[in-house]
């Protein structure tokens, strides 16, 4: 473990692909198939309009973090001096824990309560639609 917190592996680029940049592509690759099928579920619960909308925001941020790991998978590629680092690296895979920490406080305290409270709404407008 120290041998990837240490700082030639994080700011120096070699030249060659090592096992660490194939699990970083595989991991990036992961997400955007996460994203993808975050989309097909947003699709089948269009009617649920607060987990179609929960779908939507994992979607976009998955896709998000997707396309910015490709982007450093074909920079480190490239060989870039500074921004094929493994360093930035990290920096991209620390905002996507970050993001996940949020939609998952999300999805735990107030996804079931914004739910429930749209279906009493959509009891609500039904019978007094029908007046």
């Amino acid at each position: 473990m120290s041998r990837y917190l240490s700082s030639e592996f994080l700011f120096r680029v070699a030249p060659a692909l090592t096992r660490a940049d194939q699990a970083l592509f595989i991991a990036f690759v992961t997400l955007l198939l996460l994203a993808v099928s975050f989309r097909i579920f947003q699709s089948v619960e269009k009617r649920k309009v607060v987990l179609a909308r929960f779908f939507s925001r994992c979607f976009n941020g998955l896709l998000i973090f997707a396309l910015i790991g490709g982007l450093w998978s074909g920079i480190r590629y490239l060989v870039v001096p500074i921004l094929g680092s493994h360093f930035v690296a990290l920096l991209i895979l620390a905002g996507l824990a970050l993001w996940l920490f949020f939609v998952l406080k999300y999805a735990l305290f107030r996804l079931a309560s914004e739910q429930k409270a749209w279906e009493q709404d959509q009891v609500k407008k039904k019978y007094l639609a029908s007046r």
